[in-house]
Order: structure tokens, then sequence, then C-alpha cells
């Protein structure tokens, strides 16, 4: 949705984009703008661009009146999981391949990648280069800006730990670990105090954005947000998204798992 909450953009599997003015529901324009699936959308702060991420890995900037490709962002070797504009001109975008990366003009200026399931210290840095990616990594599911702090990037690996990163220099500011066993994070939102993460254990963790304390943790949170609370035989899907409301204490949390005859979404307050 647009910042001035007036136009949706929506992507499909054939790679059409789609925008929508929302308060009458009318479709505006509909084109090509990838090749496969579009996984990732993001409006520009001003709503005159939009980026289209594929899962192809590729990366497209689209004029909205003109509807012509700005700028390719191309350097990912699989599945885009998130894309997103940052302040200051700079675009970051994830991937199954391991690494977030940051652009300008459609040039990749710097590789963030934290290294397998061996957590990083506070204080180290992740950037790597081309020559030093590793290719076993965990996929990168998420990255969160911090509301208020342009400069911090919360990175969400698949893994049992995940990372707020100052942009610049890429040092790990703070960390935030899963205790369960076997259990990594999934998807992952923030507010200016609070880093919310759920995990494939189906629980959701509630952490303090500076200290990295574990404030609390909502149990079954997968198992509620995914089944019927009616039904006593309820089936477990894993989250796939996980929003808080820009001011309100609520959450929405969904999942795409094939097994579920329609999509669920829920909402926490």
């Amino acid at each position: 949705v647009s910042n001035d909450q007036t136009l949706l953009a929506s992507g499909d599997a054939s790679g059409i984009v789609k925008l929508w003015k929302l308060e009458s529901g009318s479709c505006l324009r509909s084109y090509q703008a990838q090749s496969s699936s579009i996984t990732a959308l993001d409006w520009s702060p001003d709503a005159s661009r939009l980026l289209v991420a594929s899962a192809e890995g590729v990366c497209r900037e689209f004029g909205i009146v003109s509807q012509h490709v700005l700028q390719e962002y191309m350097g990912h070797t699989s599945y885009i999981h998130s894309c997103r504009y940052l302040t200051h001109g700079t675009v970051v975008t994830c991937s199954a391949d391991g690494t977030a990366r940051l652009w300008k003009q459609g040039q990749c200026y710097q590789i963030l990648q934290p290294q397998g399931n061996t957590p990083a210290m506070v204080g180290s840095s992740i950037v790597v280069d081309t020559t030093t990616i590793l290719t076993e990594c965990p996929a990168i599911s998420t990255i969160c800006e911090i509301p208020g702090s342009p400069n911090q990037l919360l990175i969400v690996p698949r893994a049992p730990t995940a990372y707020l990163v100052d942009v610049v220099g890429g040092t790990v500011l703070q960390s935030y670990a899963v205790s369960a066993p076997d259990a990594v994070f999934c998807a992952a939102t923030v507010t200016v105090d609070w880093v919310y993460l759920c995990s494939t254990a189906q629980d959701c963790l509630v952490f303090e954005i500076k200290t990295g304390r574990l404030q609390t943790t909502i149990r079954d949170f997968g198992v509620d947000s995914t089944s019927k609370t009616t039904t006593t035989d309820r089936q477990t899907a894993e989250i796939s998204q996980l929003v808080h409301h820009p001011f309100k204490p609520m959450l929405a949390a969904f999942s795409n798992d094939k097994t579920q005859k329609k999509g669920i979404l829920t909402v926490w307050k």
C-alpha cells in the first residue's frame, strides 16, 4: 500500500503487476513486470515508483506513470524474499541465496551475509564481497527498516539468530536468538521499541530492540494464527508474513501454506 493510503500494488505468479485504487477497488493499470512469479513489491515514498522483485532473483524499478523500467537490480542468484526503499535513495533486497544487498542507481555497493548457523558477534561486520559469499548460508527471509532509525536494518535469516545491523558499515548492533531446539525464524516485524519474531516452533518472540532481551513469548502463535480455533484437530502452517500496525498494539499474521484450503489472516491485539 502506498504511503498516502490511496493505492495498492499486487503481483501474481505470471509476473503481472496491477495497480488498484483502494477507495473504489478499481484497477488503474496492469502490465507485465517480470517473466516469473512476483515475490515482493515496495512503493517509493512519493508513490511515483515501484520495486518489483521476482523468483528469478531480479528486481526492477518501474515508473508508475510511464510503466517503463527505470533501474534493474541484478546479482542475486535465487528467489528474492523482500525489496525495500530506504532513505537517501538506497534500495535493499534479500534473497534465498543468503545475502542482503544494498543498491544505488542500480549498482550493488554492499553485500551483507550472516555466516551460517554460527551467530555473528555484536560489533562484528557481516559485509562480504563477491569472492567470499558462502553458498551454504541460510536464506534471508525478511528485512525490516527500524522506524526512526534510517541507518539500521533488522536482517532475519532462516536461522536461530536475527540481527540488528548498521547499514553504513554492516556492523552487528544487536542479536536476537530463539532457544527452542532446531527452531529457526521465519517471519518478523518491528516497532520503534520492539522486535517481533515468529519461529518454526510456532511461537512469537518479542524482544527489546536495543538490549536484545526477550520480553515475552506468545506460545502457539503459529498454531492459533493458521488454524480455526473452534476445531479440536488443528493443522499448523508456517507463518510467512508478520505485520505490526503503525501505531496501535496490533499484529497481523498469515501463511501461504498449500495444505490450507483457504488462506487465513489473523489479527492479534
